[in-house]
């Protein structure tokens, strides 16, 4: 019989992520409104190809142990090998580090031909030596919160990555434009966030050692497994880091094929949807943050009813606090793309197609951390490199008949195709099923208060924005009664009490 200790961690968890998440998405937001206002279109152009390019590379260099150390790290402990926390911690750092050094050196000497290449003119050739100087510190300290999350606690990756980082940067971002800085002053200021998190991120992963130590005495461990440990993480890692690739060039390459197969305006409407259609997933990141060390321990320890209680649990409050969301997109994608003017009316129907394969991938919930925290990270490259085929292989095929619309639908074929197919190794593999009472009763609210009601506006000819707003929010009351009212059926009632709960150091409590 389980109890609801582990979705209360969960909720606890999840609750500091999702508000972390949110924070970073103001400060994200709040930084582009500074950048965009301070330095013009070109300059604006110029700093977010610097941040495209850090960020991507800094993605591809953690190597796939970030996943592997938040599912390695809380299996060491179940098992009782505390004695190899550290020495895997390490094997994960160094040799990150050690290629990102190697990679920033070569990044640092071809600037001047990067920065021709990037921006057709060699100025910027300074700028790609800072974000060169910051890929090691930056890609190891987000390595080193990794280890935290193994280690049992969010709250060093949430204060650093979602609150300090961002509001930070703002702040600093303000005062060089204050200044009279141009596009060089910026990143400088931008990038002092980042080695500031890498200390502190340092700090943290030292004292969660520590505590762990001191928590735990290490068991009498046999020599002949000292190394076991670092080839489980790295027997994880490389799979994992061939998936992380595929899910970069994914995210980018609709853009690219928007612009081959029309011209630069297709190509903006389609990242506009796309990052309107992704800024809905707050609630899926914060959880999949959440309950991925708890997953990978409960896995391992033999507790398959736990790690099914919170795979459902965490999937109905992804799907109660984001379907809503993708219903509204999906029924009034006019008047939402409206808000970003009329040059935008084209990407009503991608914003519409996209909106519905959203809703398929937050009904899987976090299926893909369920799948990497059993273990399976071959099958989830697999899986990541065919739903990258499909992408561009469709958009390619159906071009012919459908023109640039083809990227859109090759795009929502690759989301639902991915996640289904995940939910059907979990489902046959794990023996964790995704859909369950709760879940079903998730999303006929959300389809009943806010789509049935758009809908029937859409056929009666109402289409003004006013009217679409007024009915979200009419609907959202009605929504937020309707979850009150079932809340002991919605695993509501246990979140709720767990946020109320007094703060445990999660590191420091033995597992056993």
């Amino acid at each position: 019989m389980t109890s609801p200790n582990e979705v209360a961690k969960i909720a606890r968890s999840g609750g500091v992520s999702f508000a972390g998440a949110v924070i970073g998405a103001l400060g994200g937001f709040a930084l582009v409104v500074l950048v965009s206002r301070g330095l013009g279109a070109s300059g604006a152009g110029v700093f977010s190809l610097l941040v495209a390019v850090f960020m991507t590379l800094t993605v591809a260099g953690r190597l796939g142990v970030d996943s592997a150390l938040v599912r390695l790290l809380p299996r060491l402990r179940v098992q009782g090998r505390v004695q190899e926390i550290t020495s895997t911690v390490i094997a994960a750092l160094v040799p990150v580090t050690i290629a990102m050094t190697v990679g920033a050196a070569g990044l640092w000497v071809l600037a001047d031909e990067v920065s021709h290449w990037l921006t057709e003119t060699h100025d910027n050739e300074q700028l790609l030596r800072i974000v060169a100087a910051l890929l090691p510190l930056n890609t190891a300290g987000y390595v080193a919160l990794a280890a935290t999350r193994g280690l049992g606690s969010v709250r060093p990756l949430v204060l650093v990555e979602n609150i300090l980082k961002p509001c930070l940067r703002c702040a600093l971002v303000g005062v060089a434009l204050l200044w009279g800085s141009g596009v060089f002053g910026v990143t400088v200021a931008w990038a002092f966030a980042s080695v500031l998190g890498t200390g502190i991120a340092g700090l943290a992963l030292y004292r969660a050692l520590r505590l762990i130590r001191a928590a735990e005495p290490p068991a009498t461990g046999n020599v002949e497994n000292a190394g076991l440990a670092v080839r489980e993480l790295w027997g994880f890692a490389v799979p994992r880091a061939g998936a992380q690739i595929c899910e970069i060039l994914g995210l980018h390459v609709g853009i690219v094929l928007a612009g081959l197969l029309g011209n630069t305006a297709d190509a903006g409407v389609y990242n506009a949807v796309l990052r309107l259609v992704l800024a809905g997933t707050l609630a899926l990141q914060a959880l999949r943050i959440a309950i991925a060390p708890q997953l990978s321990r409960l896995v391992s320890s033999g507790e398959h009813e736990q790690a099914q209680l919170i795979h459902h649990a965490s999937t109905t409050w992804v799907v109660l606090i984001s379907w809503p969301a993708y219903v509204l997109m999906a029924a009034w994608p006019q008047q939402v793309l409206s808000l970003f003017g009329t040059q935008f009316d084209s990407g009503a129907g991608p914003l519409r197609i996209l909106a519905l394969a959203m809703l398929v991938n937050l009904a899987t919930g976090n299926v893909g951390t369920v799948l990497l925290m059993s273990g399976r990270s071959g099958a989830n490259a697999l899986i990541a490199v065919g739903s990258l085929i499909l992408q561009i292989g469709g958009a390619l095929l159906l071009a012919p008949w459908l023109g640039v619309f083809a990227v859109v639908i090759a795009k929502a074929a690759a989301i639902v195709a991915e996640n289904l197919i995940m939910e059907n190794v979990v489902r046959t593999g794990e023996k964790l099923t995704t859909l369950c009472p709760s879940v079903w009763r998730a999303m006929g609210l959300a389809v009943l208060c806010f789509g049935v009601p758009a809908c029937a506006l859409q056929m009666a000819g109402v289409h003004s924005f006013a009217v679409a707003c007024v009915s979200a929010v009419s609907a959202a009351a009605v929504y937020i009664g309707a979850i009150y009212r079932l809340r002991s059926l919605l695993h509501c009632e246990v979140f709720v009490t767990s946020l109320r709960r007094p703060r445990v150091k999660a590191a420091a409590t033995p597992l056993s």
